[in-house]
């Protein structure tokens, strides 16, 4: 299973206050990989329309919403493929989870459906956020 760590710095409004560093972690990143490859005609793949390419500026809009509190946690999420450039000739839509740690943490159907090795690393001390490649729709 392939993980994706994305930092992001955080500016205080307080000038007093130092900029601090927030993690976030996406699991099932290499699935998303994956399923853009297949689904993507090959003709679009280096376009910015490809959803590998869009993920990046998603992920970080809706990371500052999360910090922000502007989101309810859990919250879902997509990165939009269009008809025209989908494979399989409909919209497609990638869709993900956004999870703070501590729901995490007690929520037991999520945490069964993550392995060991990965639950210890969204755990961690450093991360604040968990992003959960869900899968796609049509």
């Amino acid at each position: 299973m392939e993980i994706k760590e994305i930092n992001k710095i955080i500016q205080s409004d307080d000038k007093d206050e130092k900029a601090k560093s927030v993690k976030c972690i996406c699991i099932n990143y290499g699935d998303f990989l994956a399923d853009c490859e297949g689904f993507v005609q090959k003709r679009y793949h280096d376009f910015k329309c490809n959803p590998k390419h869009q993920f990046e500026k998603k992920a970080d809009t809706i990371l500052e919403n999360a910090i922000h509190e502007k989101n309810f946690m859990p919250d879902l999420f997509l990165i939009r493929l269009n008809r025209k450039q989908s494979a399989c000739n409909s919209q497609i839509d990638f869709v993900f989870e956004l999870l703070d740690k501590s729901f995490l943490e007690t929520d037991p159907i999520r945490k069964s459906e993550i392995s060991e090795e990965t639950l210890n690393l969204c755990l961690s001390a450093d991360v604040s956020f968990i992003m959960v490649y869900i899968g796609m729709n049509r």
